[in-house]
C-alpha cells in the first residue's frame, strides 16, 4: 500500500460509518462508532487506548469490515469527543474502572445487541485492554464468543519510577483530594513533543503524525497526561485483573497479542495473566512497539494478520 492510499484511508471513515451517542446512566455523553459489513460474518466490538478517539482506527474497522465483520467502537468517557469530567477538558481522569465497565456493559445490551447480530468478538487494546478484561472478570464474559486483547496495560513502565511508589503516590493524592491533578510531570497536551513520544510508541513515525493530524483539525480531541485518580483507578484494575484467578468463569474464549517491543507495559506481566487464564492463544508480534494499530505498514499488516487469524475461527458462515 502506497503512502497516499493509507494515508487516505486514516483521514476519512468508512463510508458506511455512523457515528451516534448514548448517554450513560450517570448522565455523561459517549460518542460511539458503528459500521456494517455488507455480509456480516460477525461483530466486532473495538474499545481503544487511553488518550484515543474514534478516528484513530479509521483504517482498522476497514480491515475488518472487508474480512466481513461489523463493527461497534465506544469512545471511553473522558477521551475523545465523549463527555469529560473535569473543567480542564485535556486531563487524562476517571475515578475508577468501574465506570468505564458500567458505560461498556449498556453500550452493548442498548446499542450493539439490538442492532448487530453474533458472534461477538471484544477487542481490547492497552488501556482498552485492561477495562475489557475486567469486564470479562466481572460478567464472566458476556454476550461475546471471544475476547483479543492486544497490548493490553496489565503492568506499566512508570517513567522509571517502582510501580510500588507509583501507586503509593496516586493513593496518597486521591487521599489527600488531589486526585483531580495531573501526575508529576505531566500536563497539558504539547504538539511539539511529537519527537520525544513516537519512538517510545512505534518504529517509524508516518502514522503517529497522521493521527496528530485529527487533533491539529479538531484539537477538542486532545488529550495530555492523566490525573491521579485515573492512574490510582488503573493500578486498582491492574490488581483486579492479575489475580490468578481472575478469568476463572470466563466463558468466552481468551487471546493476546503482544508487541515484542513495548516500552509502555511489561509483557512479562501479559503473559503471566494469559497462562493463569488459560488463554487459547498468545501472539508476539516481531519487531513492533506498543502502538500495533499504527506501526509501520509491514508491521502493523502482521498484526492485523494476527487478529483476522483470530477472527476467522469465529466467523459465522458467509
Amino acid at each position: 500500500m502506497t503512502g497516499e492510499a493509507w494515508r487516505s484511508l486514516m483521514r476519512t471513515l468508512p463510508p458506511n460509518a455512523d457515528i451516534g451517542w448514548m448517554t450513560a446512566n450517570d448522565g455523561v455523553p459517549i460518542r460511539y462508532l458503528l459500521s456494517n459489513a455488507k455480509v456480516s460474518r460477525g461483530t466486532v466490538v473495538f474499545v481503544n487506548g487511553r488518550t484515543d478517539f474514534l478516528e484513530k482506527y479509521n483504517e482498522t474497522y476497514r480491515d475488518f469490515l472487508a474480512a466481513g465483520w461489523s463493527v461497534a467502537a465506544p469512545e471511553w468517557r473522558g477521551q475523545g469527543l465523549s463527555g469529560r469530567e473535569l473543567d480542564n477538558s485535556n486531563k487524562g481522569h476517571v475515578r475508577s474502572y468501574h465506570h468505564y465497565v458500567a458505560d461498556f456493559r449498556q453500550f452493548i445490551s442498548e446499542v450493539v445487541m439490538p442492532r448487530y447480530s453474533p458472534p461477538y468478538v471484544l477487542i481490547g487494546y492497552s488501556m482498552g485492554g485492561l477495562a475489557a478484561a475486567l469486564f470479562l472478570m466481572e460478567t464472566g464474559g458476556g454476550a461475546f464468543d471471544s475476547a483479543i486483547l492486544v497490548a493490553p496495560l496489565f503492568k506499566a513502565r512508570t517513567d522509571g519510577v517502582p510501580n510500588w511508589l507509583a501507586r503509593s503516590m496516586g493513593r496518597w493524592m486521591t487521599a489527600i483530594n488531589l486526585g483531580n491533578g495531573y501526575c508529576v510531570g505531566r500536563g497539558d497536551f504539547d504538539f511539539d513533543d511529537g519527537e520525544q513520544v513516537w519512538p517510545k510508541l512505534v518504529t517509524t513515525p508516518e502514522r503517529f503524525y497522521e493521527v496528530r493530524e485529527h487533533i491539529r483539525r479538531q484539537p477538542e480531541l486532545a488529550i495530555g497526561g492523566p490525573t491521579w485518580h485515573w492512574l490510582d483507578a488503573t493500578f486498582d484494575a491492574i490488581n483486579r485483573v492479575s489475580e490468578p484467578a481472575a478469568f476463572a468463569d470466563l466463558a468466552a474464549e481468551l487471546h493476546f497479542i503482544v508487541a515484542e517491543n513495548d516500552q509502555v507495559l511489561f509483557n512479562s506481566a501479559t503473559r503471566l495473566a494469559a497462562d493463569n487464564a488459560g488463554a487459547r492463544s498468545f501472539a508476539v508480534i516481531a519487531g513492533a512497539q506498543h502502538d500495533l494499530f499504527v506501526e509501520r505498514t509491514d508491521i502493523r499488516k502482521r498484526a492485523i494478520a494476527a487478529i483476522l487469524g483470530i477472527l476467522e475461527t469465529q466467523a459465522a458462515a458467509p
